[in-house]
């Protein structure tokens, strides 16, 4: 069992397993609330009200290469990124990534945040980036979709899928056509709100009840 198509596609190309395999998406059901002092929680993460953000942990496979170098285009010059997350496998380094680049003093690094501030910074977003390489699913599209905030993300299969036509796509690893999606999506005001009321509705089809169905007729086949 795998949490997208994408992931179960890939199984059975690498493994090439003798059994069926199936595909049963998690539900999702926000637990982010946006806290009455979000300002001040921004604030004291970050030291800026308007910035592009990321969630995830810092690993190769999330791409942040990608986006300090979208980030490093003239196209973005007046823009800050927030990075969110705990440090992964791999030894990556943002801070210092962002100072290799000249980025030092528009990129901040915030490491793990409780669900209050997490709320707090998405709210605050223009703009959620998510340029991974690899993913089995992509629950910060529909955290980020849930509170009303625009995605752009990598063509990678699972993000594809999980996305759903809600989230604008680049391919994966072009910093180039990153910044041309950011810029697209900061500049034009009425695929902004396309895009917010089209995502709403794609994390609302994520249902725990429709994924527990699924697993359950997946058991019920298999004890026959």
């Amino acid at each position: 069992m795998t949490p997208t198509l994408a992931v179960a596609d890939q199984v059975r190309h690498v493994l090439s397993p003798v059994a069926e395999v199936v595909a049963v998406s998690p539900g999702f059901s926000s637990h982010l609330t946006v806290p009455e002092d979000a300002r001040e929680r921004r604030i004291r993460h970050t030291g800026v009200q308007d910035y592009l953000l990321f969630v995830g942990t810092a690993e190769p496979r999330k791409g942040l290469d990608t986006l300090l170098a979208a980030l490093s285009e003239p196209a973005l010059s007046d823009q800050s990124l927030v990075v969110v997350g705990p440090r992964g496998w791999g030894g990556v380094d943002v801070r210092q990534g962002a100072e290799a680049r000249g980025l030092g003093d528009r990129v901040s690094v915030t490491g793990h945040v409780d669900d209050s501030d997490l709320a707090a910074l998405y709210a605050g977003a223009s703009l959620v980036v998510m340029p991974s390489r690899a993913e089995g699913f992509g629950l910060p599209l529909l955290e980020a979709m849930a509170l009303g905030v625009p995605v752009v993300t990598s063509d990678d299969p699972a993000m594809r899928e999980v996305g759903g036509g809600a989230a604008r796509i680049f391919p994966v690893g072009d910093s180039t056509a990153l910044c041309a999606e950011i810029v697209r999506v900061l500049n034009d005001a009425g695929l902004r709100v396309h895009m917010i009321e089209a995502g709403r509705m794609r994390a609302r089809d994520f249902d725990w009840l429709d994924s527990a169905r699924k697993l359950w007729g997946l058991y019920a086949r298999l004890a026959e």
